[in-house]
């Protein structure tokens, strides 16, 4: 009596057959290929399949058995002695029987040559791994059905668009360069009207069934619930069952999605939590920007692949960042450009799109090590409108090329209802080279560069947000040092060096860390020379970030969840101004810090102008004035008289509901003006300040007063002239008497 799997005697109750196999079934496995041993001729590696054979079951006899008269494969078979009887019937076991039909090997009776009539039919199908990954699909038998294995070889290769051979010295193999062996069982009957009872997969045959954890060898049980059937074909109502249980796979999933996001609560204009599970503020999460995510899918709906690839051909202008010199008609256009664009199209155009530029930083900048393994990865943000296609994608590709990909997630695009035509279309299929990596979200009406922002940050999946204008070249190293520091410090909002690149040949000049960013009392932003005080404070000036009162606006990164906890951006600001400011203050006064980090440099174009509409949609074409007035009235307290000095027709002006910044700012528990002005700028010249008195000097008549007349004050002596007084005071006519008992004219550097 044989041993059960647990080691007790088997019941004696029958146990009822399983279908498709045939009975008794003594299953003997490979312990190389893992197929049964007479399926060895299959795996592609025989000889060692006999070698284990020999070592680990010498008690079987292993005969070498021909597949037909042209010298095949060998395959071992089990003898009589292994499967129990002698004589005749030894004989017809020596080979197990396929569902019930035993397969002559050669040797004896019959030919199983080309064109045969003794040969049974019988066609198998096994895929294998190859180099790189590749997977190719393996056919033999066709010739036991009459197929012409040249005819084959062309029909497959022309049915799947791949490459199909025949094997050098094989008679019956075909060798098909892909998967394709479901589709096979399909397409053979179809062409060649065979049955698909004679195809067999022979990867189906060569799975295991786990071992016993018993002491009992697997190759010695028998017992029909462990046992696999001989032979395993995939008919029709196979299929049916895999495609039923496939389609209810599908829609559990379905569900699970959609229970998913009901829990979340995602909208479907972006990302409302942060990595962790908890949601962005509620003023943000609620906001409902009229934007959509498109799809760069293919044309035939694949997902595309990352395939983007470095050009650069030979003897095209701009490499290494050198300017672009026009002449003749081009110099003429390019002319004509500057005064739409405001840049020179003509000259960007011509250059490539992944020209190199100059390496700017300084040597100690260039020999700092970053751990870059524990550096927070980072979702670039570029908000465009209308912006010229090359400056456009020039941007992109210098962000994928000088970026470390394990520390780029994603470039966001945000197009701001942009109406030039080659930002539709085109611009996808350009984008499609950059795989999931690039996304593009479009506004279905004009948000204005504050709103988008905000939405790019929404949408942002990385730890980090990276701001850039839409005509920017990040240069080498740029990434690294921004996020190294925003690693260190949470709270810090980091500015790189901003190099110039020239408006008119698109030459790539540089630029420096040795200026701070400040504002006139106008709430315009202006750079000054690094503060004495600041410069002795820095132990490694090349290196070492540095703190300025505020920043440019346009290029910075930030910790995504820091930005919306710190209050984002104002979205009661319409389109384009102030909003630098706005964020330099409130991060400032709330705990934080504004910095420049001198080793991080992004080239950006500086034009004269803006080539797109800068109204706001409600016709407010004096967008910064409002903006500052609502940055002013929540953030500079008292000291707001000054920007009325220069602004004084806002002061009565609507410029929206103000009550959500001011419980931010109360929320925030920041500080006040005052201590913004006495520690993060103490230079800051306050006019009315430590003086005798300030004010108007006015004849007796009260009508009439002293005024610059628009004159420049930074050139020189200015001429002062009479001019009907300003009720509420004006830049151009303020005065003040110090201690010196001096009237004198506060100057433009003075306001500043």
């Amino acid at each position: 009596m044989e041993e059960s799997v647990s080691g007790q005697p088997p019941a004696t109750t029958p146990i009822p057959a399983i279908e498709l196999c045939c009975y008794p079934v003594n299953v003997v496995y490979c312990g190389e290929c893992s197929m049964p041993i007479e399926y060895c001729e299959y795996s592609g590696k025989f000889d060692k399949c006999q070698q284990w054979l020999e070592q680990d079951l010498p008690e079987l006899a292993v005969k070498q058995i021909k597949i037909g008269g042209d010298g095949g494969a060998t395959a071992a078979a089990v003898p009589a002695a292994a499967e129990g009887g002698g004589g005749e019937d030894a004989d017809s076991k020596k080979h197990q029987k396929r569902g019930g039909k035993g397969v002559p090997k050669a040797g004896g009776g019959g030919k199983s040559s080309k064109g045969s009539a003794t040969a049974v039919p019988r066609i198998t199908l096994k895929t294998e791994v190859r180099s790189k990954n590749k997977a190719v699909t393996i056919v033999r038998g066709l010739i036991t059905c009459g197929i012409d294995l040249k005819v084959a070889s062309k029909f497959f290769a022309n049915r799947f668009a791949c490459g199909c051979s025949i094997p050098v010295g094989s008679t019956d193999e075909l060798v098909i360069q892909g998967d394709f062996k479901d589709k096979l069982f399909k397409v053979i009957p179809e062409k060649w009207s065979v049955g698909e009872e004679v195809i067999e997969d022979l990867d189906f045959l060569a799975m295991k069934v786990p071992y016993s954890s018993t002491a009992v060898p697997f190759s010695k049980v028998s017992l029909p619930f462990l046992a696999l059937p001989r032979q395993r074909r995939r008919g029709r109502s196979e299929r049916f069952r895999w495609f039923f249980a496939l389609l209810l796979s599908i829609a559990f999933f379905g569900v699970y999605v959609l229970f998913y996001a009901s829990l979340n609560a995602h909208k479907q204009f972006g990302i409302d939590r942060f990595p962790d599970g908890h949601p962005l503020p509620a003023e943000f999460a609620h906001l409902d920007f009229p934007v959509v995510e498109e799809s760069l899918l293919g044309p035939d709906g694949e997902q595309p692949q990352f395939t983007h690839q470095i050009v650069r051909p030979l003897g095209q202008p701009g490499e290494n960042g050198a300017a672009v010199v026009l002449a003749g008609a081009e110099a003429a256009e390019g002319k004509r450009q500057m005064g739409h664009w405001f840049m020179n199209v003509m000259a960007s155009d011509k250059m490539s799109l992944d020209r190199t530029v100059p390496d700017v930083r300084s040597d100690a900048c260039r020999s700092f090590s970053y751990n870059s393994a524990n550096l927070p990865v980072a979702s670039v943000v570029i908000v465009f409108t209308d912006e010229a296609m090359s400056v456009l994608l020039r941007t992109v590709h210098s962000v994928f090329n000088r970026s470390p990909m394990f520390l780029l997630r994603e470039v966001v695009l945000v197009d701001d209802f942009s109406q030039r035509e080659e930002l539709k279309h085109a611009l996808v299929a350009h984008l499609r080279r950059f795989g999931p990596r690039v996304r593009l979200i479009r506004a279905h009406e004009r948000l204005g560069l504050i709103r988008a922002k905000i939405v790019g940050a929404k949408f942002a999946r990385g730890a980090v947000v990276v701001f850039l204008d839409s005509h920017c070249e990040a240069s080498p190293g740029w990434l690294e040092p921004l996020l190294h520091r925003i690693k260190d410090k949470r709270s810090a909002v980091v500015c790189p060096v901003i190099d110039m690149i020239g408006d008119s040949t698109m030459q790539y000049m540089g630029g420096s860390a040795g200026g701070i960013g400040t504002f006139w009392w106008s709430l315009h932003y202006k750079m000054d020379p690094m503060p004495e005080r600041l410069t002795r404070a820095r132990k490694h000036p090349d290196t070492d970030p540095l703190n300025t009162p505020t920043m440019a606006g346009g290029l910075f990164a930030v910790n995504r969840e820091y930005f919306f906890e710190i209050g984002a951006y104002d979205p009661g600001m319409d389109i384009w101004g102030g909003e630098n400011l706005e964020i330099s203050f409130r991060v400032w006064m709330c705990g934080g810090s504004v910095e420049i980090v001198p080793c991080s440099h992004v080239g950006h174009i500086f034009r004269a102008g803006h080539p797109y509409n800068m109204t706001a949609t409600d016709g407010n074409k004096d967008v910064h004035g409002t903006n500052s007035k609502r940055l002013a009235e929540v953030w500079m307290d008292d000291y707001k008289r000054l920007f009325y000095v220069h602004r004084m027709g806002l002061k009565d002006a609507d410029v929206g509901d103000l009550s959500a910044r001011k419980a931010l700012r109360e929320r925030l528990g920041c500080k006040n003006f005052k201590w913004y002005l006495d520690n993060v700028i103490p230079e800051k010249f306050v006019p009315d300040e430590d003086v005798k008195a300030y004010g108007l000097v006015q004849n007796a008549l009260g009508t009439l007063c002293l005024d610059t007349l628009q004159r420049l004050e930074n050139k020189g002596t200015v001429i002062l002239g009479v001019w009907e007084c300003q009720i509420g005071g004006s830049s151009s006519q303020v005065a003040k008497f110090n201690g010196s008992n001096k009237v004198s004219k506060i100057t433009e550097s003075e306001w500043a």
